[in-house]
């Protein structure tokens, strides 16, 4: 079965809940959390499979500090060794069967795949976020308020509904 796998080599939250015991993304690194964090990501460089040719398996992993990172506009500039990830995508999808192998980031540091520079300048407007449209208490059929704290809320990408 073709799939498409992307995996972060300094993953937010699993780096997060092992350092801290829970999600914290504005923390601090310690050297000591610097250098778990690293043998964590030499870890998931040796342990991320090598997809045969042919089979239409795609492992991606940028050397970057982030989560779920199908979900906010870092997407669009992310890459890892030279492939963006948005490209490398739309490849797969056109033509997975052509499309395989394990595209990782090789550079050295603590998330060095990750360049700021590149960071789109995103403008929503008429938009509002989708945990601040009406919501009702939950009742069949309706949407329950998220129980999120507002820091999460803040520092994780959101749905939006436009109106």
């Amino acid at each position: 079965t073709p799939y498409f796998m992307v995996h972060s080599q300094y993953d937010l939250f699993a780096v997060s809940m092992n350092l801290w015991g829970h999600y914290w993304i504005a923390h601090k690194f310690t050297k000591g959390d610097l250098t778990w964090a690293e043998a964590y990501r030499r870890m998931i460089v040796d342990y991320l499979p090598e997809p045969p040719m042919g089979s239409g398996k795609v492992i991606f992993s940028p050397a970057c500090y982030f989560h779920c990172i199908l979900t906010v506009p870092r997407f669009w500039v992310t890459s890892a060794n030279n492939s963006g990830l948005a490209a490398t995508l739309r490849l797969w999808l056109n033509q997975p069967q052509d499309t395989a192998g394990r595209i990782y980031d090789t550079c050295k540091g603590f998330n060095c795949g990750f360049h700021e520079q590149y960071m789109p300048k995103t403008q929503i407007r008429k938009h509002r976020r989708l945990s601040e449209a009406t919501q009702t208490n939950g009742g069949p059929g309706e949407l329950a308020k998220p129980t999120v704290s507002i820091h999460s809320l803040e520092m994780r990408p959101q749905m939006i509904v436009q109106i």
